[in-house]
């Protein structure tokens, strides 16, 4: 594990045990569920005592916010992988790496190389520890020599501290690239930590770069693992790409349909103020159902004035029913003042004064 994840883990404990009313927060509910799973016990907000153990005090029953679903595409907890032979990481602190910048005589070297034979000499005593110690001098003695780093790392695989063994392989490689040793202890160390992927990838290098049957025979097992879990994470990816691809298409179809709309208001706009065309401002005159009533009843008055002259209808009046019949009463009223004011200009100057009583003209 990250050395400094740990120690964030770390001083958040510590927060805890200071402070618990912390577990209380909602960014944190998830965290006191699984502390309440495991049998332990949350005390209630404003309580300044740390949690004590279940058996002791039986834990206070709170109500629980129901979490939100989870987005699909983070929905990878539901992948079996087989952990077995998976160990926590080591949280030791960094090992010595030795000076890049040291100017490294021949004498250093020898020393260098009697130290690593003292060292290898050691691991085959079974002693670990001294085996490390005996490496990490010879580091400092010369450490532009990536081989020293391996050796190094491969020991830390043994004691079961695979952090300690990462670091000194990517050392390793950054000296030389080309050797397969530290790509073979790193794929080995991400093994033990559950890396999956990183381990197929440096355990692959490693082959390729120098063919190794106990490197091979391992990549044989993690591969598969790694495959499964590169399978599951493009699985969610198809699908979060999807997702955004409807949503995309559900934004145009939207503003689609609110253009559309915009253009057929705008239409019905232009149709009714055509029907005026001729008479500007009557549209508003007459707009509403109430004032076209009366318009009508102004229409049947001058009928009836019409109708005491005894005049005969001609086209002009056939045209105004027209009008009627299809519901242009603006015009048809204004059609029918023309023929009364060219028939009688008796009976047109009560027509006008009705139609403009019943319109309201200014």
């Amino acid at each position: 594990m990250d050395p400094r994840k740990v120690q964030e883990l770390r001083e958040f404990v510590r927060l805890c045990e200071s402070n618990p009313n912390v577990l209380h927060c909602s960014e944190l509910q998830f965290f006191k569920d699984w502390l309440l799973s495991m049998g332990a016990s949350v005390p209630a907000a404003g309580s300044t005592e740390p949690p004590t153990d279940a058996k002791e005090e039986t834990p206070v029953k709170e109500e629980r916010t129901p979490s939100p679903p989870p987005k699909p595409e983070s929905e990878e907890s539901d992948i079996e992988i087989d952990n077995e032979g998976v160990i926590p990481g080591d949280d030791d602190e960094p090992q010595e790496m030795g000076d890049e910048d040291v100017e490294v005589t021949e004498e250093m070297m020898d020393q260098a190389n009697e130290k690593k034979v003292e060292a290898i000499n050691a691991l085959g005593e079974g002693e670990l520890q001294k085996s490390i110690d005996l490496f990490t001098e010879a580091i400092k003695l010369n450490p532009r020599i990536a081989i020293l780093y391996a050796k190094r790392a491969s020991v830390y695989i043994k004691l079961q501290k695979p952090n300690a063994a990462i670091r000194d392989c990517s050392r390793a490689i950054a000296i030389n690239p080309d050797s397969a040793q530290p790509y073979k202890w790193r794929g080995k160390a991400h093994r033990l930590l559950g890396h999956w992927e990183d381990s197929a990838h440096d355990l692959a290098m490693a082959c390729k770069l120098d063919y190794d049957e106990d490197a091979s025979a391992m990549l044989k097992e993690v591969q598969p693992r790694a495959n499964k879990i590169a399978e599951h994470r493009r699985k969610y990816e198809r699908k979060r790409e999807e997702r955004e691809i409807n949503e995309r298409k559900e934004r145009l179809k939207k503003a689609k349909e609110e253009h559309e709309k915009a253009q057929r208001e705008e239409e019905a706009r232009r149709q009714a103020g055509a029907q005026f065309g001729g008479f500007p401002g009557l549209q508003n005159e007459v707009s509403n159902q109430d004032e076209i009533i009366e318009v009508r009843l102004g229409l049947i008055q001058s009928l009836t004035v019409i109708g005491k002259y005894e005049w005969k209808p001609e086209r002009k009046v056939r045209r105004f029913l027209y009008l009627e019949r299809m519901h242009w009463h603006a015009w048809a009223g204004f059609y029918m003042l023309e023929i009364c004011l060219e028939r009688n200009p008796i009976a047109g100057r009560g027509t006008r004064k009705c139609c403009d009583t019943r319109i309201g003209s200014d």
